[in-house]
């Protein structure tokens, strides 16, 4: 089960886009790079029409996941 959590904010920079972000911060093996794009895109608002319009000098709410108590 993923619980994924807004974490800290990235400032976007020319040419970024939610795929290079997402390779940036997806960390975990089992995500896929769509999977975690999707969730940066739901956490922030974003839809599918927006995702490749990125403003430079906006923020970006980072998806990160907390472990799982054993």
């Amino acid at each position: 089960q993923k619980n994924g959590c807004a974490g800290p904010v990235h400032v976007i920079e020319k040419g970024d886009t939610l795929w290079t972000i997402a390779q940036t911060y997806c960390t975990r093996e089992e995500d896929s790079i769509y999977d975690y794009m999707n969730e940066l895109a739901q956490i922030n608002g974003i839809d599918s029409a927006s995702m490749d319009y990125l403003r430079e000098g906006d923020y970006l709410t980072i998806v990160y996941y907390e472990a799982n108590p054993l």
